[in-house]
């Protein structure tokens, strides 16, 4: 079974403010976020330490305003990766990689052409009949499992189809 921590947060400005009334980036959030997701598995809150049972922490953040111009209708996935420095091991990543962000970021005007992006713009102005044309959860539950494995396609979490079902099936979906 493939258990997931997915934390989805929409943000409004690419450079939010702290409580001290300091911007910083979305970047530095969504780290604390995903490690918070993480460590929270273990320790107090479940009253036991069992490493093995960790499960991935995905954070996935969509900024929809004052995104700088170089950096609109961009996504960017950043996760935990093995180098081997000295020799080989065969680590599967399955071990390792618990913590990944994905950065949506919206543009003005002229949509990208990938497709998350014209789906966003349907979901933030309420175009059902655009939405439909990449989610027809009527003709198929699973394909409106989430954007992030439907319309991004990136190998974020290298899930097979057999995976994806499983998850849907686990979650309600």
């Amino acid at each position: 079974m493939i258990r997931l921590h997915i934390i989805l947060d929409f943000q409004n400005k690419f450079y939010p403010t702290d409580s001290d009334g300091k911007t910083y980036i979305i970047e530095d959030r969504a780290s604390y976020y995903v490690a918070r997701g993480l460590s929270s598995q273990l320790g107090p809150v479940t009253k036991k330490t069992n490493y093995r049972d960790l499960e991935k922490v995905i954070s996935i953040w969509i900024v929809s305003e004052d995104v700088p111009k170089g950096l609109q209708n961009t996504v960017t996935r950043y996760h935990m990766v093995k180098d081997d420095l000295i020799g080989q091991a065969d680590i599967p990543r399955q071990y390792y990689d618990k913590m990944e962000m994905v950065i949506i970021r919206r543009g003005e005007g002229e949509s990208s052409v990938a497709p998350v992006f014209e789906y966003l713009d349907a979901v933030f102005s309420s175009d059902i009949e655009t939405m439909d044309k990449f989610t027809p959860a009527s003709a198929n539950p699973s394909m409106a499992l989430n954007s992030y494995f439907v319309l991004v396609k990136c190998p974020c979490t290298d899930f097979s189809a057999n995976a994806k079902n499983a998850f849907a099936k686990n979650h309600g979906r």
